[in-house]
């Protein structure tokens, strides 16, 4: 049985992926779960290495459509001609079904140049058929599917419209408020459809009327989600997809291909190669682009051995990189494109052998300075910062940085960079906010720290004192933990635990002690806090943190000005949705912009807003994450990190919720800080190494 109440735990997006500086953000996993409204359902992904999800941006299934006419729409597909192509669509989630006739989904598709239009059959054997009364309703209640089809299909990614369907009808989805503004012209009245049931088997048969605008294109993207719920006894739910990518219509470049084709297929096979020959391992994808008809292009895999093998129309193409961004362990470089790009010709019913697509790393942009640049900073060197940033944020691709310089108490420099949506090249602005990830732990911290001194709470108290969590109950050590344990990241809890069917979790350690980083410690915390002061947590907020300390543009509730405010993240380039969720995660659920928030590190730089005593509990070692006899120790204090090296005391944190990704540090004996933040996966490299070289540790 597939259980969806303890994946429901957030909705609308996941909350921070809790990342810190010497914490390596290839460890993480995200969460799974769905989210279900009334009218859609959105997979997100789980992936124990957070950049293999990342790289893996578009789908490598690939369906072609050829001229198809004189079709009626009534469910019977026997006017279609015999040797459509059927593609199965087979990426399964959910409950397993119990054999191929209890749930096999398929699709053929054509199209019609004179009518302008797509030709779609989905073929479902399905020994039981479920509908609901209720029209529109969850498809998690009933047999139906999804068509996502992104008629731009954009180089630089475009959005999908999602059109729901069931017996009952069709209810068209458009994604408002897309990255892509073009689905706001969408017409969701041009899909026409007929469905009829067989003894096992639904077909649905429909027509989609294209655009004028997509008259002479050539691809699309397209994927199918189906549905299938069980009503005999069996209660069970599974979805399979064509594409086995999740995040799709949320994240551009998810979905598959449909090419037109109005000639024979030839197929197309080539190599990678590197110049280095020590380097062993590939970038997962390369991109095919018809030279006559630049409009027909798709991302086809590539295999550990760097060969790739795909079906084209016949024509001349190019090869080239899907990604200029190559990632090596956890390094990410940039690839040389000078020699990136071949050309071939594919012809019909036969195997081209491409000539073998040479790779080379690209060097960084520049050099890192033996001393930091912030130990001499003036106003002349305002611009080597923002040539610094420029150039980086093109080497790694991250459409948009927001960056602050602390020196001897006062914001020296503030400047903003690049995009908030790559797709539509809106600029960032200073008021542009960025999703804070992580960044939002030590806020969160000095707040129960501001409620402990007023008595509200005993950092000290066991927790389940104040509230239970049945989900750890059934281990008697859950007893042990504490408001301070949750602070400093001893509780045992794993960072996102995978819970069990009945949605229990177990502790990885006694709590307290040990050392073990976790965002689920901080949302059961935020519960308690909000159980006891009987307030939402973004009043807490507010009147413990914002308000005293004049963060005027940080945020924690949902607002209008927030979703007119905030930046789009991006993943390897490519835009995804703006999604705020209604009730913020104290794991990394604010949003907040450079300069706005260097009024929270001043004020711990200066010991503002708490006593004395507790600050110094705030700063004091509560767990140690390293301890390098060499330089560099590393503690946690209360939400708050902070470390020991040759540069004296630092504090500070990272985040990365995939998307964006930031950091803050203050050295505090150099009396030098900063505060970045991007909205790329790939913005870490910026953030976390590159910048802290640049403005304050130098080259070593």
């Amino acid at each position: 049985m597939f259980s969806f109440s303890h994946l429901l735990i957030h909705l609308v997006k996941p909350i921070s992926l809790g990342f810190y500086k010497g914490f390596s953000y290839t460890k993480a996993k995200t969460l799974n779960f769905l989210f279900i409204s009334g009218m859609m359902v959105l997979i997100f992904s789980c992936s124990e290495n957070i950049n293999n999800e990342m790289e893996s941006v578009q789908s490598s299934q690939v369906a072609y459509a050829y001229p198809i006419d004189n079709i009626v729409l009534d469910g019977d597909i026997s006017d279609w001609p015999e040797k459509t192509m059927e593609y199965a669509i087979e990426h399964s989630h959910g409950d397993k079904p119990r054999d191929e006739k209890d749930f096999t989904p398929s699709f053929k598709v054509g199209y019609n140049k004179q009518q302008h239009s797509l030709y779609f059959a989905v073929m479902v054997a399905d020994e039981s058929h479920i509908i609901n009364d209720k029209w529109p309703s969850p498809l998690t209640e009933q047999d139906g599917h999804q068509l996502l089809l992104d008629e731009n299909h954009a180089e630089n990614g475009s959005g999908a419209i999602i059109y729901q369907i069931a017996e009952q009808g069709i209810n068209p989805i458009i994604s408002l408020g897309s990255w892509d503004p073009n689905l706001d012209k969408v017409d969701p009245a041009k899909l026409k459809m007929a469905m009829k049931r067989y003894d096992s088997e639904t077909v649905y048969e429909y027509q989609i009327k294209l655009d004028e605008e997509t008259k002479n294109q050539k691809s699309f993207g397209l994927d199918y989600l189906i549905f299938d719920q069980d009503g005999d006894g069996h209660k069970n739910f599974s979805l399979k997809m064509w594409g086995e990518t999740m995040w799709k219509q949320r994240t551009a470049g998810r979905l598959g291909t449909l090419v037109l084709a109005d000639k024979a297929l030839g197929t197309l096979q080539g190599q990678l190669e590197w110049q280095d020959s020590t380097i062993s391992h590939f970038p997962e994808k390369v991109r095919i682009t018809s030279l006559l008809e630049t409009s027909l292009w798709m991302d086809v895999p590539v295999d550990s051995l760097g060969m790739y093998s795909v079906k084209l129309p016949a024509d001349r193409y190019k090869v080239s990189l899907t990604n200029s961004l190559f990632r090596e362990g956890e390094s990410v470089y940039m690839l040389n494109r000078e020699k990136s790009g071949i050309t071939c010709k594919v012809k019909e019913n036969r195997v081209t052998q491409s000539q073998p697509l040479q790779l080379s790393k690209a060097p960084p942009p520049m050099s890192f300075p033996e001393k930091g640049l912030l130990y001499n900073f003036d106003s002349d060197k305002k611009a080597q910062v923002d040539q610094f940033i420029e150039d980086y944020r093109h080497y790694y691709k991250i459409p948009g940085v927001s960056l602050a310089l602390i020196k001897k108490g006062k914001v020296v420099y503030h400047n903003t960079y690049g995009q908030m949506n790559s797709y539509t090249n809106e600029a960032v602005s200073k008021n542009t906010l960025f999703e804070a990830a992580s960044l939002t732990k030590p806020v969160f911290g000095f707040t129960v720290c501001r409620l402990a001194e007023k008595g509200i709470i005993d950092l000290d108290k066991p927790l389940y004192q104040y509230l239970r969590f049945p989900d750890i109950e059934h281990d008697e050590r859950h007893k042990l933990i504490t408001a301070r344990y949750v602070l400093s990241h001893q509780t045992g809890f794993p960072n996102w635990p995978t819970r069990q069917k009945d949605g229990t979790f177990d502790l990885k350690f006694t709590p307290g002690t040990s050392y073990g980083y976790s965002g689920e410690g901080f949302e059961y915390l935020k519960r308690v806090v909000v159980h006891i002061t009987g307030k939402k947590i973004h009043e807490i907020l507010k009147e413990e943190v914002l308000i005293p300390l004049k963060m005027d543009n940080t945020h924690f509730e949902k607002s209008k000005h927030l979703l007119e405010s905030v930046s789009h993240g991006h993943l390897d380039g490519l835009p995804k949705k703006v999604e705020v969720s209604e009730e913020p995660s104290m794991a990394g659920g604010m949003y907040t912009e450079a300069l706005d928030f260097t009024n929270f590190i001043l004020a711990l730089s200066k010991r503002k807003g708490l006593q004395p005593k507790t600050y110094s509990d705030f700063f004091k070692i509560q767990t140690v994450i390293s301890d390098d006899e060499n330089d560099l120790k590393e503690y946690f204090g209360l939400g708050i990190y902070h470390e020991l090296s040759s540069n004296g005391r630092a504090f500070g944190h990272d985040g990365n919720n995939g998307d964006f990704q930031c950091q803050f540090m203050m050295y505090e004996d150099l009396e030098m800080g900063y505060v970045i933040f991007t909205n790329s996966n790939t913005g870490g490299n910026l953030a976390y190494e590159a910048l802290g070289k640049f403005l304050i540790l130098g080259e070593y």
